[in-house]
């Protein structure tokens, strides 16, 4: 089982001054900061070479942005944990991250003093949502189902999942600007069910929006919905 003291954490981020301020706190926090990478590519490449516990991921960089890096990592780690660490409030954005496969968001001026413990909370299998993303999820997971559910797809190929009203619930017990201890209390789960059911409602996002992408990709080679023939 990982400990702090050998969670082990790849900080990404185009700006010197604010990655070692990052890489200062994790440290301070007695996290094991085992690279850094100031581009999208670089990002990419680190997360290979070093396979790290927790990638931090800023959205605006060079070569590449946080979310196609984001995207690149997970094709190539399924695995990977990614917390987005940005200035961004823009909510496409956002969840433009979430649905490459990262697994919460940071804004950068709150980071500091919550960054050791959002981290845990990554690397522990929970996800790191504040009201207004956790509300912005729910519209998005809902759009995909709908969108998806009449749309021809290979049956190798379908994701087979769909949001539940448990995960409907939590979030929207975070949309309403609970923490996890509050969601499952609220409705009545087991903490660590809780978390679970809200870390496969990112990822279950995640498989819906790659299942979305086959499907277009598929009509657009047909001329079918949405190839503009």
């Amino acid at each position: 089982m990982t400990t702090d003291a050998n969670l082990r954490v790849l900080v990404c981020d185009d700006h010197p001054l604010f990655r070692r301020a990052v890489v200062t706190t994790l440290e301070d926090s007695g996290l094991d900061v085992v690279a850094e990478a100031a581009t999208g590519t670089e990002a990419v490449e680190r997360v290979i070479d070093h396979a790290p516990d927790v990638t931090l991921m800023d959205l605006r960089m060079p070569e590449g942005t946080g979310i196609d890096a984001t995207a690149a990592i997970r094709r190539a780690r399924p695995w990977a944990r990614i917390l987005v660490l940005s200035v961004s409030d823009d909510l496409d954005e956002l969840v433009g991250a979430l649905r490459a496969g990262a697994l919460g968001h940071l804004r950068k001026e709150e980071a500091m003093g919550r960054l050791g413990d959002a981290v845990r909370t990554v690397h522990e299998g929970g996800v790191v949502l504040g009201p207004a993303l956790a509300r912005a999820v729910a519209l998005e997971l809902d759009r995909l189902d709908r969108t998806l559910r009449d749309r021809p797809v290979d049956a190798g190929r379908r994701s087979r999942w769909g949001p539940s009203n448990r995960h409907t619930a939590l979030l929207d017990r975070f949309a309403q600007g609970d923490d996890l201890a509050a969601a499952a209390q609220a409705l009545g789960l087991d903490p660590l069910m809780a978390r679970t059911e809200l870390r496969a409602t990112l990822e279950g996002l995640h498989l819906l929006a790659e299942e979305e992408l086959i499907v277009e990709a598929g009509e657009s080679r047909t001329g079918g919905p949405g190839s503009g023939t």
